[in-house]
């Protein structure tokens, strides 16, 4: 728990939470979206307290596709939000893998055992129009919200790259000319 400075004895503590999604895509540039009880979300968790960022990137990835993480891609990018009682950090990675995953391949724990589960693969550019397409209660659009925006930053890291790539080529041929 964090202490905050509230001279009206408003709110006296505020519970600081950390979530870990990650962002899976494939070379057809696919990526896998978890279906738990009806609900979409990308790969992750709670971060634990006595863990790490990168420690837990691999436990939850392991723990939902059953995948042990190599090696990540640098791409990471979190989002902040907060309530009077509650202070969320969300934190994003993208990993690029081939390997299949499935339900089978999962070590969930037995409270995560008792709900349903599925995985889809949806090429990242409709995934926005997918999430949108199954909005249908509050909690969805605030949870799918999230995720277009994580997808929309993350395809703008990739656009940057693509251009500093780009423009380090086109200076390389000038040079050589």
């Amino acid at each position: 728990m964090i202490k905050i400075d509230n001279p009206k004895n408003l709110i006296t503590e505020t519970k600081k939470e950390n979530i870990i999604n990650v962002l899976t895509i494939n070379s057809l540039n696919e990526i896998t979206l978890i279906n738990i009880d009806d609900i979409y979300y990308f790969v992750g968790g709670h971060l634990k307290e006595d863990e790490s960022l990168s420690t837990n990137l691999k436990y939850e990835i392991k723990e939902d596709t059953g995948i042990s993480l190599e090696e990540r891609n640098a791409f990471y990018s979190h989002i902040v939000r907060t309530s009077e009682s509650n202070i969320q950090y969300t934190h994003y990675f993208a990993i690029y893998t081939d390997k299949d995953f499935g339900i089978s391949s999962q070590s969930l724990d037995p409270r995560e055992n008792k709900r349903t589960f599925s995985s889809i693969k949806i090429p990242i550019e409709n995934a926005s129009d997918f999430l949108v397409a199954n909005m249908k209660t509050e909690k969805e659009q605030m949870i799918y919200s999230e995720m277009i925006e994580a997808i929309y930053f993350y395809q703008n890291h990739l656009n940057h790259q693509n251009f500093q790539k780009n423009e380090s080529e086109r200076k390389r041929k000038m040079y050589d000319n």
